[in-house]
């Protein structure tokens, strides 16, 4: 009893006399000779050593399909016997060669094996285990060399995949063809990886510390990342001058973002500055009354008064401009000397007056009046 065969690599085979011939169909439940039936394609992997292989045409089951994988574009005889027998030849390359994949996940529920389907010549197997979740330059695993590996036979890693190197070579030994194809990665969920979260930063201020930011586990609590600590930033203060003036002193007021503030720098009052003496409120004296006036200092920076004094004027001389004996100011009489008088009175002393100056004699009043 025959079973079925979907994909048959032949590597530095040179002649092929049989070809599979089993039939694999979609639903078994479906006879072959249903309308409804549709055959599943047997994947032919032919190597460039191959020179001979029976016809297709000798095959009188019209119900097998090949589908036939090789190195395209070199004229190999497995190319040109495709074409021949209109049958769809694949290039094979990483695109073509993986048959399928492996599994994404393995878990305490896996039972079989992790398998990497691949078509190709001469392959050769690697799987690798990974802390992360990306194919690089990752640990082989050195006893998982085949298309098949159970993790549980090295549980170290949360993550696995495999690579398959593929080489074709003509009969010359020559190498034709060569390729790599990575396999998926299958994340294997028996070993924790940590799920990363952000510890926030802290912003350092003026008086207190900061915070890096951190990384830990969000599910199980480890710490990855340590959170570093920022010193303080110190205040950072501006600063308003105020200038010292002739009454109040200067000083400096010190004012932070943060709102901190304090006041420093004094300076020394200046005092003012004396200008010229001015006068101010004059009175002016009379023959009856003295006056006054107010000597005023005032600051020549700021104009405030530094002093005041009041000062006496003397009483001015009474005036006798008629010379009638009467002060012309408050009508005090100054003298009764006849030479004051008018009328018969004035009139003899007229006449005495010409004898006072043939004889010089009573030249001036004692009010000071000039006789003559």
């Amino acid at each position: 009893e025959k079973t079925a065969v979907k994909d048959v690599e032949l590597s530095n085979v040179k002649y092929i006399y049989d070809l599979p011939d089993t039939i694999e169909w979609d639903n078994p439940s479906i006879s072959i000779y249903s309308p409804y039936y549709y055959p599943v394609p047997i994947s032919l992997s032919l190597p460039s050593t191959l020179q001979y292989c029976v016809s297709a045409a000798d095959y009188k089951n019209d119900y097998i399909k090949y589908v036939v994988y090789g190195t395209g574009g070199i004229e190999s005889y497995a190319e040109s016997w495709a074409k021949e027998n209109d049958i769809e030849f694949v290039n094979l390359s990483p695109e073509t060669a993986v048959a399928e994949d492996i599994e994404t996940v393995w878990d305490e529920y896996s039972y079989k094996p992790l398998t990497f389907n691949t078509r190709g010549f001469n392959r050769t197997y690697q799987w690798y285990g990974s802390y992360d979740n990306k194919i690089g330059d990752d640990i082989a695993i050195s006893s998982a060399t085949t298309n098949e590996f159970t993790p549980n036979e090295n549980n170290e890693f949360p993550y696995y995949y495999c690579k398959m190197i593929s080489t074709d070579i003509n009969c010359d030994g020559e190498i034709v063809s060569g390729f790599e194809v990575y396999s998926s990665l299958c994340r294997n969920k028996t070993v924790h990886i940590h799920t990363e979260e952000e510890i926030p930063a802290v912003a350092p201020t003026c008086t207190e510390t900061g915070l890096t930011a951190g990384i830990k586990c969000s599910e199980c609590g480890e710490i990855i990342t340590v959170q570093q600590e920022i010193p303080a930033l110190g205040h950072d203060y501006n600063s308003i001058v105020v200038s010292p003036t002739c009454t109040e002193q200067g000083y400096t007021t010190y004012t932070c973002k943060c709102g901190d503030t304090y006041v420093g720098d004094y300076v020394n009052v200046i005092g003012h500055t004396p200008a010229n003496t001015v006068e101010e409120n004059y009175i002016a004296s009379t023959c009856t009354k003295t006056g006054s006036v107010d000597k005023v200092v005032y600051c020549s920076v700021c104009d405030e008064e530094i002093s005041r004094e009041t000062v006496s004027i003397e009483l001015t001389s009474h005036k006798d401009i008629h010379n009638d004996g009467i002060c012309d100011n408050c009508d005090l009489k100054l003298c009764d000397h006849i030479c004051h008088k008018e009328g018969i009175t004035g009139f003899f002393w007229r006449i005495i007056n010409v004898f006072n100056m043939l004889l010089g004699l009573n030249k001036t009043c004692s009010c000071g009046v000039v006789h003559f």
